[in-house]
Order: structure tokens, then C-alpha cells, then sequence
């Protein structure tokens, strides 16, 4: 019996894309469509339960979101992502986001189905293979409904699950490292401080599930564990927000998990928990582990900042480099990245590369983090990362320049005289006197 293949591709890969499915499944009744908005609409209400295919898309879409998009949606039966030549980490990628297989449309050498027509299609786009099953008020409701689109990757806002309306829901901001040690968590705690200087409400989330320990940078006894989510049934958007503890003044923490253990039975409600924490707070910043878990690769995709934190150790760019790579991959636009430099001005330090761009990074906004010295590790060891501003350190400033410039990037910055004073000083040659530190514009 042949099944019902709506496909995406432009429109000089169709005959390649529709030759594969047919090598794939013989029996295949391959139609095609225009946009990802009109594959959606098929995948979830015009045919559910229809097999869905997305190929070579043209300039600035990103297949594998728009597959990751069709298996969120949960009308298909069945995803395929149809490429030339995949490589193993485009493979996994698209596995990990939910798509069933990936097929080669480089193999197939010769059209095994020349003469095959395609179903007709009549009225507006709806093929008669599956009008014809429809009842006569379901068609006339099909042929109804909305066009919906999913826009390029270029766009700054790109989730695989957008969020509804637009300028109410906290930005995303998400840290991300290679390596271990190069700061990331300490950053991102100073940033939370400096939001919650400015009179934001910032939700700080820890998915190093395992190992992570975001909370004793603010004097916390132990995390708020991510861990009582496990439910019988799915936590309700209450039970998600209620799951965190407050730090200080305006600034709470989610995770990591008390047990290790425990680690991926929480990774189904990651998504969930951010699209939470984005409705009910000011600014959402997402400390992570330096491997690529389910957790954080949906992180990333949720994110409207991907910042990827190095330090002048040997290999930390060549790690940002292959995490910039795979951001894109995952259907990150380039211009959602920031590349930070930690330890910038440390005597005997070797200055992180932030002005010569690694392949594929090239947009990416430069920031710097100074390093503080002695007075880092002993404020963050006792857990007491105000005191860090207080002190006047310039880790701390400096931690808060790169949030302020992120924030004015998002049209998120508060009008309070702290953050946009930091926003000017970004515009002089330096705030520090000191020789080799500059400001990258």
C-alpha cells in the first residue's frame, strides 16, 4: 500500500529529493509543497499520521530546524531529512533533534520512477488522495486554516518552538564552553548580579545536570534540584517555576540535579522549563557542561544569545570553533553567536585570539572578561559574588559591559543609569588604563 510523503525542497533539488524516498520506499506518493509553514500545516492537521521529508532548502533555512519543528508539531508518523553527502555529525544532529533517518540523495544516480506522476491538486493546494477521505465540514475547515511560516535562520529570534507574541519573554541568554575551567559559570553568576542590579528578574538555569555548581556561587547549601520534577505526570508550568530557590534579591536558580543519576530523566522537561522561566522573569541566562547533552542542545536551539566562553589556554579557540560549527548545525544563525574572552589583562596570561575569528564565527560579536585576580576566587569560594561589585572588581564590571551589550543588542536593556552607562563606555578606546586590554567594538 503506498503512503503519503509531504516533502520540502527547492525546487532544483525536488526531482533528486523525490528519486531518493522512491529508492527508499517504492510505493512512496511523494508530493511536494512550498514553504515549511504549508508542511507543518499538512504534518499536523491537513494529513497526520502522513510521512514528511525535508530536503535542500534555499539560502538562509535550515533543514534540520525545520524537521525538528514537523517532530515537535506531532502529526507525522515519520521525519526524514534528505541531504547530499551527510557527514556523521550532521547525521547525529538530525537524530538528535528528533528525525528518524537520514537519506543520501547523492546515491541515487538514475530516476527509478520516470513517467510517475505526482497527485493532482485542486482547490487550495489540498491533494484529492486526501480530500477524497475527508468529511465535506473537515475539508471546507482544512482549506480554511492560516497559512503558518517558519522564518529564516538569519532572523534573530529563531526557535524550534517559537514562542507566542513578541516583546514579552525574557531573552535566552546561554553560556557555553569546550573546555572546563575557562570561567563560564563564574560569568554567568556575575551576570545574573548585574541584572538583578538593575532591578531585572533573572532566572539562572544549571544544565551541567550532573556536576554543576552554579548555586554555590551565590551561598547556597546545595542546588535546587531539577530532580523533583520527575513526575507521574508531566509538571504543570506551576510545579516547573515553583522547582527553583532564590539566591538573592531578584534572582533565583534552577538546578542542577542532587543526584547525578538522576541527570536524564530531566532532559524531556528542558524545554518546557526555559519557555517558563522566559514568561514569568526579565532575563534567563543558562550556565552549561562542556558536553553537548540533549539538555543543552535544546538550550541552544531555544536561545536568543549563544555566547562561547575561551580563555588564553592552548585549544580553547579550536573548541569554540567546533562549537560555533555545531550552533549552525543545529540551526543557530550566526548572528545569534558572541564569542567571550575570559582572562583578558592577566599578567603571564596568553591573550585569548578575540579579534581573529575562527571559519564560521566571523559574525560573531568579540566581548571581553578581565580577570580579577586573587579577589575572584576568594569572593566566589565563600560564595559571595557581590562582593565582587562591590569591591569595584573589574571581572565584575566587565562581566556586566558584555551583558549590557548583549541586552542592547536585544532592545532589552533597562533604562537604569548602571547599564547604559557601561553601553557608552563601550564606545570609548577603554574604561582601563592599562596597556594591552581594548574594547572590541
Amino acid at each position: 500500500m503506498s503512503r503519503l510523503w509531504v516533502c520540502l525542497a527547492r525546487e532544483d533539488a525536488r526531482d533528486a529529493v523525490r528519486r531518493t524516498l522512491l529508492a527508499h520506499e517504492s510505493e512512496a506518493n511523494v508530493l511536494f509543497v512550498d514553504s515549511a509553514g504549508e508542511l507543518r500545516l499538512w504534518a499536523r492537521d491537513a494529513a497526520p499520521g502522513s510521512h514528511v521529508a525535508v530536503g535542500p532548502l534555499g539560502d538562509g533555512f535550515s533543514s534540520l530546524n525545520v524537521a525538528a519543528a514537523v517532530v515537535h508539531d506531532g502529526g507525522a508518523s515519520e521525519v526524514v531529512v534528505v541531504a547530499a553527502s551527510p557527514d556523521e555529525d550532521f547525521v547525529r544532529n538530525a537524530k538528535l533533534l528528533g528525525a528518524s533517518t537520514v537519506l543520501d540523495l547523492s546515491l541515487i544516480a538514475e530516476d527509478p520512477a520516470d513517467g510517475i506522476d505526482e497527485p493532482d491538486i485542486v482547490g487550495d493546494d489540498v491533494p484529492t488522495l486526501v480530500i477524497g477521505a475527508l468529511s465535506p465540514e473537515r475539508r471546507e475547515s482544512l482549506l480554511g486554516l492560516p497559512a503558518v511560516d517558519v522564518q529564516p535562520v538569519q532572523k534573530p529570534r529563531l526557535r524550534v518552538t517559537p514562542r507566542a507574541g513578541t516583546g514579552t519573554h525574557a531573552p535566552i541568554i546561554v553560556l557555553l564552553s569546550g573546555r572546563g575551567g575557562v570561567g563560564k559559570t563564574a560569568i554567568t553568576a556575575a551576570m545574573a548580579s548585574a541584572a538583578a542590579s538593575w532591578g531585572m528578574r533573572v532566572a539562572v538555569c544549571d544544565l551541567d545536570l550532573s556536576c554543576g555548581n552554579l548555586y554555590s556561587m551565590f551561598g547556597m547549601s546545595g542546588p535546587a534540584d531539577l530532580a523533583s520534577l520527575v513526575l507521574e505526570n508531566a509538571p504543570t508550568a506551576e510545579e516547573l517555576y515553583a522547582c527553583g530557590r532564590q539566591a538573592a534579591e531578584r534572582i533565583t536558580v534552577w538546578g542542577p540535579c542532587e543526584r547525578p543519576e538522576m541527570a536524564d530523566a530531566i532532559t524531556p522537561q528542558t524545554e518546557r522549563l526555559l519557555d517558563v522561566l522566559a514568561e514569568k522573569s526579565d532575563l534567563v541566562l543558562v550556565d552549561t557542561c562542556t558536553t553537548l547533552t540533549d539538555a543543552v542542545a535544546q538550550a541552544i536551539q531555544q536561545c536568543d544569545r549563544l555566547v562561547l566562553v575561551v580563555d588564553g589556554r592552548p585549544g580553547s579557540a579550536a573548541a569554540q570553533a567546533r562549537l560555533g560549527s555545531l550552533a549552525v548545525r543545529l540551526g543557530v544563525a550566526r548572528t545569534r553567536i558572541a564569542r567571550l574572552a575570559n582572562r583578558c589583562g592577566r599578567r603571564g596570561h596568553a591573550e585569548p585570539a578575540i579579534n581573529r575569528a575562527e571559519v564560521g564565527l566571523e559574525t560573531a560579536r568579540p566581548l571581553r572578561v578581565l580577570d580579577g585576580g586573587a579577589e575572584v576566587s576568594d569572593c566566589l569560594g565563600e560564595g559571595k559574588i557581590q562582593d565582587l561589585f562591590d569591591l569595584g572588581s573589574k571581572f565584575a564590571e566587565s562581566s556586566a559591559q558584555s551583558l549590557a551589550k548583549l541586552l542592547k543588542e536585544l532592545g532589552c536593556l533597562p533604562d537604569v543609569p548602571q547599564a547604559t552607562r557601561l553601553v557608552e563606555q563601550s564606545r570609548q578606546r577603554s574604561i582601563w588604563s592599562f596597556g594591552r586590554v581594548r574594547e572590541a567594538m
